[in-house]
């Protein structure tokens, strides 16, 4: 990183300086094609407030090529690519530096390749992973009037989702992996999930030391084979853990899921598809920190 700073405020005398004079008295003239600075994608998003620098976009790969293209001159260059099932392009901005063209900056745009994606599939069937609500619809299949014909329209309709990577809700401001839709959804049907530990009740610290006394003894009697024993310790233990804060948080839970379960949620699992339909971002675009290089898009 050091010295790719270091890299980016030589470019930068260079491009200002009218020339540079050296030890031995030479000069070197600036490099007039090399770029001061250059756009961020117009329309793009940030990922988040602080990775303004890491963006994304839903224009094609072609017209964020031809943008830039628009803005190139003989010093930039643009390689295209494909690889681990992703494809897109490079741009380097150079400078001349001691006659040789060195990187100032660069741009990394990338999709998802999908006829790779599905070559992958084919080879390893249990990598196609469906999107989450579309897994638990097909739970419900067969239940609350629900068919394979009404699934199957709704696969053929959003199955598309198991090939994004980025989401971008409209008010939001970062990108996410679309784990904030689901897990929004999830909760109407299933309860909210508690995301700090219960406070313990009074006894409970002296229950779970008695319960690690107990662990050891039913390892014991499991390696003796005293399956009678070893099964009445454990619903002994069973009971006492139920009767701890963790263990009412856990069978709160546990109720939920239960609940859950027994409801048709068919309509909040559609829901929950069309809302990610709705926040996909397909294109990404990573800036190289370089200064101030990159001007703010518009």
């Amino acid at each position: 990183m050091r010295t790719r700073s270091l890299l980016a405020a030589i470019s930068a005398l260079l491009l200002t300086a009218s020339a540079v004079c050296l030890a031995d008295g030479g000069n070197y003239e600036p490099d007039l094609n090399a770029r001061e600075h250059a756009p961020l994608y117009p329309g793009s998003l940030a990922f988040a407030p602080d990775r303004d620098l890491d963006r994304v976009t839903n224009d094609g790969l072609k017209t964020i090529e031809a943008f830039y293209r628009k803005h190139a001159g003989p010093n930039e260059l643009i390689e295209p690519f494909a690889k681990e099932n992703e494809r897109g392009f490079t741009l380097t901005y150079r400078v001349k530096i001691e006659g040789v063209l060195t990187q100032r900056a660069q741009l990394t745009v990338t999709t998802v390749d999908t006829p790779a994606v599905k070559a992958m599939w084919k080879r390893y069937p249990t990598a196609a992973v469906l999107p989450l609500p579309l897994d638990r619809l097909q739970q419900l299949i067969g239940r609350f009037d629900h068919t394979q014909q009404d699934y199957d329209a709704l696969f053929d309709r959003y199955q598309w989702l198991r090939f994004v990577k980025f989401y971008r809700e409209p008010g939001s401001d970062r990108v996410t992996g679309g784990g904030e839709i689901y897990q929004r959804h999830y909760e109407q049907v299933f309860g909210p999930i508690t995301k700090t530990a219960p406070q313990d009740k009074a006894g409970d610290a002296a229950t779970r030391a008695d319960l690690e006394r107990k662990k050891k003894k039913l390892k014991q009697l499991k390696q003796e084979g005293n399956m009678q024993e070893m099964m009445a310790l454990a619903m002994e233990m069973q009971g006492q853990m139920e009767g701890t804060a963790a263990g009412e948080a856990a069978m709160e839970m546990q109720g939920q899921q239960l609940e859950g379960v027994q409801k048709d949620s068919w309509d909040e699992w559609v829901a929950c598809l069309k809302e990610m339909a709705a926040a996909v971002y397909w294109v990404r675009l990573e800036y190289s920190d370089s200064g101030d290089f990159w001007t703010a898009a518009k």
